[in-house]
C-alpha cells in the first residue's frame, strides 16, 4: 500500500465526505471511491460507513487512522529534511516569516549583511502566520523563522533579535483633528482591531494582556487578516489597536500613533529546530543578533 492511497483515506477521514475529500485532493469522486474500496479489500476490514450524513470512521477505521498519520507525517519530514541538506549545500536558506517583521529595519539591514559577507547565499522567503509557519519548521520544509515572540513550541528554539516599542493606533474622524483629552479612555473604551491569534501567538497575547492589566475589557474584535492591515481598518472608523512600531511605517492616513500607557514592548525572534544548525543558518542568527 503506497503513500499516495494513505493520503486519500486520510483526506476522507479528515474530511467526513468522498465528495469533499476528492475536492480537497482535486480529483474526481468515483476513482477516489475506488482507491478507498481497493484498500479495505486489501486489509480486509471495513475502515468507513456510508450514509446520508456523510462517510464515518469505523473503530477499526479510526484505530487505523491513528497508526497512518505518524507514517505519513515522518515521511514527508524525512523528505523535507533531505531537500534542507540540499539547501545548504546549494547555499540556499528558506526563511519563514509573519507580515510586518520585514519593516523592521534591522533584520532588512542584517540580510544585507549577509549577502555583503557571502554573495553566493539564495534567499526564499515565505509569508504565513505564526501556526503555519512553525509547522512547517519543523516538518524540515523551512530553515528559520521570524515571528514576534515569545513561541511555545517545545520543539523549537529561539533567539532574541530585535525589541520594539508599542504603539496605540487612533481613529482621527477628521483629519488633522487634534488629538482629544480622553484619548486613552477611548483606545479601551472603544472596539479593539487585532489579528487572529493564529497569526502571531505571541503577539495577540501581550495586547490581550496589556488590555486586562490596564483593568479594561474593549471589545475584541480580530477582523485584520495580519497586523499591517490594522491601521487602514482603524482609518476606517472601525475601532482602535495597538501595534509594534515598525507597523506605523506602513500607514498614516486619518489616523494617529500615540505610546501605550504602562510602555508596552514587543520581541521579534527567529525561531529554529533544536539541532545543530547547518553554517548559513546559524550566520543568518549570528548577524541579525548583533
Amino acid at each position: 500500500m503506497d503513500l499516495r492511497r494513505l493520503r486519500m483515506f486520510m483526506a476522507v477521514a479528515e474530511q467526513g465526505s468522498i465528495t469533499d475529500a476528492a475536492k480537497y485532493l482535486h480529483m474526481e469522486q468515483p476513482p477516489l471511491s475506488r482507491q478507498i474500496s481497493s484498500i479495505e479489500e486489501e486489509l480486509g476490514v471495513k475502515l468507513f460507513t456510508r450514509s446520508r450524513r456523510g462517510t464515518e470512521l469505523t473503530e477499526i477505521g479510526g484505530l487505523f487512522l491513528q497508526k497512518v498519520i505518524p507514517l505519513v507525517r515522518e515521511r514527508d519530514n524525512l523528505f523535507n529534511y533531505i531537500k534542507t541538506l540540499k539547501r545548504s549545500h546549494e547555499g540556499v536558506i528558506k526563511i519563514g516569516f509573519v507580515a510586518g517583521v520585514l519593516a523592521v529595519g534591522a533584520i532588512v539591514s542584517g540580510i544585507k549583511r549577509i549577502k555583503e559577507m557571502k554573495s553566493d547565499i539564495r534567499f526564499e522567503l515565505i509569508c504565513g502566520t505564526s501556526e503555519e509557519l512553525t509547522e512547517r519548521l519543523i516538518g524540515h520544509d523551512l530553515d528559520i523563522v521570524l515571528l514576534w515572540g515569545p513561541i511555545s513550541n517545545k520543539g523549537l528554539v529561539s533567539y532574541d533579535i530585535y525589541e520594539e516599542d508599542m504603539l496605540a493606533v487612533i481613529h482621527l474622524p477628521k483629519p488633522h483633528q487634534s488629538l482629544p483629552a480622553d484619548i486613552y479612555k477611548n483606545l479601551y473604551t472603544s472596539d479593539l482591531i487585532i489579528f487572529p491569534r493564529e497569526f502571531s501567538g505571541g503577539l495577540y497575547d501581550s495586547i490581550i494582556e496589556h488590555t486586562v492589566s490596564a483593568g479594561t475589557s474593549p471589545v475584541i474584535r480580530p477582523i485584520a487578516p495580519d497586523v499591517t492591515c490594522i491601521p487602514p481598518l482603524v482609518a476606517a472608523g472601525l475601532g482602535n489597536a495597538i501595534v509594534p512600531l515598525s507597523v506605523t511605517k506602513t500607514y498614516s492616513g486619518d489616523i494617529c500613533y500615540v505610546p501605550v500607557p504602562e510602555r508596552l514592548r514587543c520581541q521579534i525572534v527567529a525561531a529554529a529546530r533544536k539541532e545543530v544548525p547547518s553554517q548559513i543558518v546559524a550566520l543568518f542568527v549570528t548577524v541579525l543578533r548583533r
